[in-house]
């Protein structure tokens, strides 16, 4: 996988949402099994967490140092805490507004919040996070632009007219 030019200069939120944007949209596999309507059979990833060396060395020590998050997290599993709620994963906040004004909806909302006249926060931490918000808008439209090329090739094919349509 090629790295854009300017990855190791954007913040962490940026490189991360542009490495998932950029793994989902042109690394996974676009397919439609047999038989199957339903575009994305295999979507799952383990992505980078696109750390500096630095930022590698800090990680480290938070997770597997002394008292670190892993040895926490292992207590907490060892006295029986942690299996009593939905899997990781499959709770998304908020997904009611994704519904109601769909994708393009939210990419115009964080557009308007960048571009908005006197945006101070543009360039500290929240306006990093903006723009990593913004990236990962796209990765939708830009999936299904796949998905749409994919169909439409397979359609050609297709030796029954209903399933083609």
């Amino acid at each position: 996988m090629a790295l854009h030019p300017d990855f190791w200069n954007w913040s962490l939120p940026e490189r991360r949402a542009w490495f998932v944007r950029d793994m989902i949209v042109n690394y996974v596999p676009q397919e439609i099994l047999p038989g199957d309507l339903v575009a994305g059979a295999r979507f799952n990833v383990q992505t980078s967490l696109c750390l500096t060396r630095e930022e590698g060395k800090a990680w480290q020590k938070l997770v597997k140092g002394k008292n670190g998050a892993r040895s926490q997290m292992k207590w907490f599993h060892d006295h029986g805490y942690g299996n009593a709620g939905a899997t990781s994963g499959h709770l998304i906040p908020g997904h009611e507004r994704l519904l109601a004004i769909g994708s393009k909806g939210v990419h115009a909302e964080l557009m308007s919040i960048d571009n908005a006249p006197g945006n101070q926060e543009r360039n500290g931490s929240k306006g990093d996070q903006l723009r990593a918000m913004i990236t990962a808008s796209t990765m939708a439209r830009d999936l299904a632009s796949k998905y749409k090329i994919l169909c439409e090739n397979l359609a050609q094919k297709e030796p029954d007219a209903q399933r083609e349509a």
